[in-house]
């Protein structure tokens, strides 16, 4: 036989079946859909970064003092390696 098991929120709140149909009925209220699931288009991987459409992966050896650089810059700043790097390579070739 199996056991049944209960259970409760961490204030010790015993949640039953009639409670989580609270919830989500208030879910529902809150947060309506606007547009049904199969409308929605399915997008799949990294978002693009610009107009250009999907972007091209790039590998660039560096010598680990270059790393150490581009990791201490992109802390300093908030912002990924990716972008660091990025506004590097613009602005040099902007300067070409």
């Amino acid at each position: 036989m199996t056991e049944k098991r209960t259970y409760g929120t961490a204030g010790g709140v015993p949640v039953t079946d009639a409670t989580v149909a609270e919830w989500n009925d208030e879910v529902d209220r809150r947060f309506p859909p606007t547009e049904s699931l199969e409308a929605m288009p399915v997008r799949r991987g990294r978002p693009p970064l610009g107009i250009g459409g999907a972007a091209e992966v790039l590998q660039v050896r560096v010598d680990p003092s270059l790393a150490e650089a581009l990791t201490k810059r992109a802390e300093a700043e908030g912002r990924t390696r990716s972008q660091v790097a990025r506004e590097a390579l613009r602005a040099h070739l902007a300067g070409a």
